[in-house]
């Protein structure tokens, strides 16, 4: 649905969408899961981040630590 813009392809059939059908009063609005087979499938979307910077936060603080752990990794060997 247009409501429901992609942000994300996480790679397995999962895709994270801003629902815009749920906007707070700043104008944000929350990062849910759109999962393989689509909306009309899973009528309740699961919520991922309150609003589209928590979510960016959370990517970069991720890519972040896995850059440190293979870093760690490639150290050892």
């Amino acid at each position: 649905p247009l409501y429901l813009p992609i942000i994300y392809n996480v790679g397995e059939g999962t895709l994270y969408c801003l629902d815009t059908s749920q906007m707070n009063e700043e104008g944000e609005c929350p990062v849910v899961a759109w999962p393989l087979g689509g909306y009309e499938e899973t009528p309740v979307l699961e919520i991922i981040a309150e609003d589209f910077g928590k979510f960016f936060l959370d990517m970069v603080e991720r890519q972040i630590e896995y850059k440190k752990e293979a870093r760690v990794c490639s150290d050892k060997y």
